[in-house]
């Protein structure tokens, strides 16, 4: 696994190479900041491949503040599915999305 440093790196300069790594950190890391972070990389990097674990994270990050950063990065990535899962879930608050 990626050091943490490197992770933020790769998401900084928007390698999509970080996609996978950036992915597997949002949806297992224990720590809510890190996945907070992961979310932000992703969407920052912007590639359609990262839509579907924001999307798992969104809906299922028991987390506040990793489903808002969640929904951010995919409102970022603006692709067409991207931009469905995020209007779907802007209708309603992000404390009200069932995990």
């Amino acid at each position: 696994m990626l050091p943490e440093c490197a992770k933020s790196s790769l998401g900084k300069i928007g390698d999509p190479e970080a996609v996978g790594p950036l992915s597997g950190v949002l949806l297992e890391d224990n720590d809510w900041e890190v996945r907070e972070r992961a979310s932000g990389a992703l969407g920052r990097i912007g590639h359609p491949k990262a839509v579907d674990p924001l999307a798992h994270a969104l809906y299922r990050d028991d987390d506040h503040d990793v489903r808002a950063a969640a929904a951010d990065a995919l409102r970022a990535i603006g692709t067409p599915e991207a931009l469905e899962i995020f209007n779907k879930d802007n209708n309603s608050d992000v404390d009200d999305i069932p995990f």
